[in-house]
């Protein structure tokens, strides 16, 4: 009489990496698993905030072989204005043969092992294949409500390529963009005393002024020094520009920018925007830089994460950002809060950083 095969959920070992990668391929194909192992290092084995996402990730296993994995990335995280620490859940992979079962139990064993820590994580909630993992939050997670808080935010940064699909001619798409930027450019505020740096590296002289900013919001995602050197200039794929707003050499805020091509157009990411709550002069600002970066470089348009209903939503869509439907992503907190609405009235700062949305 043959065996029953026996499923095991267990943390994950260094020795299990080429099996979560081949399953990754399985899912997502050969280029993108190939992009993870050359950022598995960096992205589960730096020490954050005290602590390594490869030690708190676990991986699904039957009969000796892995079938499954969830991968973790620490986090501080302050909750209506209580710090405490938590972790972003990245990756969920379950091998296409297996699905069901193993996925559910990997979600639960990470939420039994972690009742001391915030969960957080996103799935999508569209048509991709992300929604497997949407479903498999939905099904376990503790909250009540499958709300989604995040504004899908684009806008048109040059209309030229669009021109000069319809006409071919390079000058005149070069025109008529220049006389489209000119009427709908915002002239800059040159009394507002900001100053534009350009910077390679968070100083830790800034490290006061930080988090001065991060103590204007409720309910954030805690960032410092190490870890915003960590996750924008030492990923070792992908170069990010950031500049700072200053005014008499005090950091006002910054923005983290990415441009990357889709089916051969050039399209920017704003990753990260951030100023003190309600500081709408440094937010224009550093969004006047941004259009004018994206311009440079030749991008058509714009994408822009921001927590539906908050400060930071308002500026963008102010500035001609518009919301639009795309696998509108949802953050389940794995946890009981009572307030259903904790994301939209608590002043949330989240952007594209923060998970792992700008992995790709």
């Amino acid at each position: 009489m043959p065996s029953k095969s026996s499923l095991k959920i267990r943390p994950y070992q260094v020795t299990d990496k080429a099996a979560i990668l081949a399953i990754y391929a399985k899912v997502w194909g050969k280029e993108k698993a190939q992009r993870l192992g050359k950022i598995w290092p960096w992205k589960y084995d730096t020490s954050l905030f005290g602590m390594r996402g490869s030690d708190h990730s676990f991986v699904a296993e039957k009969d000796g072989l892995v079938i499954g994995f969830v991968g973790t990335i620490p986090a501080m995280f302050k909750i209506n204005d209580r710090t405490c620490k938590g972790l972003w859940l990245g990756d969920l992979m379950i091998d296409p043969q297996h699905r069901g079962i193993p996925g559910v139990k990997l979600c639960k064993t990470i939420i039994s092992n972690n009742e001391n820590n915030v969960l957080m994580g996103h799935a999508d909630s569209g048509y991709s294949r992300g929604a497997i993992a949407r479903n498999l939050w939905m099904r376990i997670k503790k909250t009540k409500k499958d709300v989604s808080y995040v504004s899908n935010l684009f806008k048109r940064i040059s209309i030229q390529g669009v021109i000069h699909d319809k006409c071919g001619s390079e000058f005149v798409a070069r025109s008529v963009d220049y006389v489209w930027y000119f009427l709908k450019k915002r002239v800059a505020d040159t009394s507002s005393g900001l100053v534009l740096d350009d910077i390679t590296h968070f100083d830790i002289a800034d490290k006061e002024r930080i988090n001065e900013i991060i103590a204007s919001y409720k309910n954030i995602s805690l960032k410092n020094v190490e870890h915003l050197n960590w996750r924008y200039f030492k990923r070792p794929d992908v170069r990010y520009t950031v500049y700072v707003a200053r005014e008499q050499s005090h950091m006002k805020g910054y923005v983290v920018l990415r441009c990357k091509k889709d089916a051969d157009k050039l399209n920017g990411r704003i990753v990260d925007l951030i100023a003190a709550n309600g500081d709408k002069k440094t937010i224009r600002f550093l969004m006047t830089a941004s259009e004018a970066y994206f311009r440079k470089l030749g991008v058509r348009q714009a994408r822009a994460y921001a927590i539906k209903g908050s400060f930071i939503e308002n500026e963008l869509m102010g500035f001609g950002f518009s919301s639009h439907f795309v696998s509108d992503p949802v953050f389940p907190l794995l946890g009981e809060y009572s307030d259903e609405n904790l994301f939209v009235h608590n002043a949330w700062c989240i952007s594209f950083s923060d998970s792992d949305f700008d992995m790709d």
